[in-house]
């Protein structure tokens, strides 16, 4: 929709990406704190996280139309699943919905859907924008509020500030970046990329390392079979060079003087090697194991809402006590568990769609695609092995969105194209019909 001032011309739908950029700061840490200011320990802050659901919903509903049939689809079997929830509820407690922590987690499908119907359509530079806000806002946390952090003995001691999910949400950055750079091989990119890499390295998450060589190995994949630009072999001279230069750096200069820093690195990849036996891996599994009997007992839709009343399983083996506080639901470290233990397979369905839809269509498509649809299908596939460790959030839902909406508005794209190249074609092998009727009239006469 547009208005018109004079001259002037308002497009007043782009209102819409600013409550959708606001759709995945207001739940985040990132957005918390440009809210709140730094964090204080002392003070709790006022929990706005639930108005994101029902705000992004909204957002949805008013550009109902601009849904894709995939979108459509989850959205209409979001809302069948949380409608039958809700008769349950009513039923067995005389209330809509009696706990909503049960509820809640279909709320995230949500943000994926406001976020696809407010981008898809939009001009490229609506996404690169975005993604370079996402970045400059991880910076302002990183390097001011959390800038205490930024020492070796941090490192050390595994004081990482930001938690893992917005190191993971600045991974979508961190790969946008080499698929801005690659074709053109601008250097403000590869700087990004470069500022990125040592921060993802730097803040000391285990899962989000695994989650980047996911996504970076199927990044490299697509890229090569499925990418539409070209770029030179000399494009990854820097991106190698640079890495072995400053490595050498840090073996001479850094770690001979502070040879405790290869001694946590060595821990932490051991850690990845016994994750059923050390660190918080074997915690997860301990988690796992405890609610597995629940799980296989209610497969398909899961416990709903008797798994909220359940007792903690979760018993600390060093305490003996339950791990999570009484009557305030089960909190699980993977969304897998999450997932299955309260909705079973259906709910595991539903919530992982669209992670599993984008990769798939990346790979299916009879269409050569930019790098930068590729970057983000890529980290939408690494969001599926974050979720071994963590909670996929509303967030990660909505940058999924954006992610989609990127991907169809490069089709809707070529669509176009093909449909003015038909027509032309058509209209040449009219004329070219029209011009041998005419020649072959003169010969008759």
């Amino acid at each position: 929709m547009k208005i018109s001032y004079g001259r002037s011309v308002i497009d007043i739908s782009l209102i819409f990406v600013v409550f959708a950029v606001l759709v995945i700061l207001v739940p985040i840490e990132l957005g918390q704190n440009v809210f709140y200011g730094p964090p204080d320990p002392l003070i709790t802050r006022e929990n706005n996280q639930k108005l994101v659901g029902p705000f992004a919903f909204l957002i949805t509903v008013l550009q109902y139309k601009n849904m894709s049939p995939f979108i459509r689809k989850l959205f209409w079997c979001t809302i069948a699943y949380l409608f039958l929830l809700s008769i349950e509820s009513l039923f067995i407690y005389g209330t809509p919905f009696k706990y909503p922590h049960v509820v809640s987690k279909f709320f995230v499908v949500f943000s994926a859907t406001s976020l696809y119907v407010s981008y898809r359509g939009r001009n490229n530079v609506f996404f690169a924008y975005t993604i370079l806000f996402y970045t400059l806002l991880f910076f302002y946390n990183q390097f001011y509020i959390y800038r205490d952090v930024l020492n070796l003995s941090s490192f050390v001691n595994t004081e990482r500030g930001l938690h893992a999910a917005m190191v993971h949400f600045l991974m979508a950055c961190w790969l946008f970046s080499l698929a801005a750079y690659l074709p053109k091989q601008r250097v403000q990119w590869l700087v990004l990329f470069f500022i990125q890499t040592g921060l993802i390295l730097f803040l000391n998450h285990r899962t989000v390392w695994l989650a980047s060589i996911t996504g970076m190995v199927f990044f490299m994949y697509v890229v090569q079979t499925r990418g539409k630009e070209h770029y030179p072999s000399a494009a990854f001279t820097p991106i190698i060079v640079v890495p072995v230069v400053a490595i050498i750096l840090l073996f001479s200069y850094v770690f001979a003087e502070h040879p405790e820093i290869l001694t946590t690195l060595s821990d932490r990849i051991t850690d990845i090697q016994k994750v059923d036996k050390q660190g918080t891996g074997a915690w997860r599994l301990q988690q796992f194991e405890s609610y597995l009997p629940f799980i296989l007992e209610h497969p398909i839709i899961g416990m709903r809402w008797a798994g909220f009343e359940l007792p903690v399983q979760f018993i600390a083996q060093q305490t003996g006590k339950e791990v999570f506080i009484a009557n305030t639901g089960h909190h699980f470290h993977s969304f897998y568990v999450d997932c299955l233990f309260y909705h079973g397979l259906t709910g595991l369905a539903l919530l992982s769609a669209i992670f599993v839809y984008i990769p798939y269509k990346v790979i299916t498509l009879p269409v050569k695609l930019p790098f930068k649809v590729l970057a983000l299908a890529a980290w939408s596939l690494s969001c599926l092995q974050y979720g071994l460790s963590y909670v996929i959030d509303d967030w990660h839902h909505g940058v999924a969105g954006m992610a989609l909406a990127m991907l169809d508005t490069y089709l809707i794209k070529v669509d176009k194209e093909n449909a003015a190249l038909r027509a032309q074609y058509i209209e040449t092998q009219n004329l070219e019909s029209e011009q041998s009727m005419l020649a072959s009239d003169e010969v008759e006469q």
